[in-house]
């Protein structure tokens, strides 16, 4: 479970959310870097990461979707 003492259970989710925009963004540097600062600053790693892949995933299905609808009205 993503745990950081500076924050309370009720923001845990929009935590996450925050984040995982955050890692995506490259606030967090890469590779093991990233996961060394997360874990240091208390962050479940494995959980964090999990939430980057879902965004990144939707993130490209809904660009998928663009360009099939830019293409069907050209």
């Amino acid at each position: 479970m993503l745990i950081n003492k500076k924050f309370k259970a009720s923001s845990v989710a929009a935590s996450l959310d925050t984040l995982a925009q955050e890692v995506i963004d490259g606030k967090w540097g890469s590779g093991t870097s990233r996961k060394t600062k997360l874990v240091n600053a208390g962050y479940n790693y494995n959980e964090v990461q999990s939430r980057v892949n879902e965004i990144v995933k939707t993130q490209n299905e809904i660009s998928k979707l663009e360009s099939k609808l830019e293409e069907l009205y050209k």
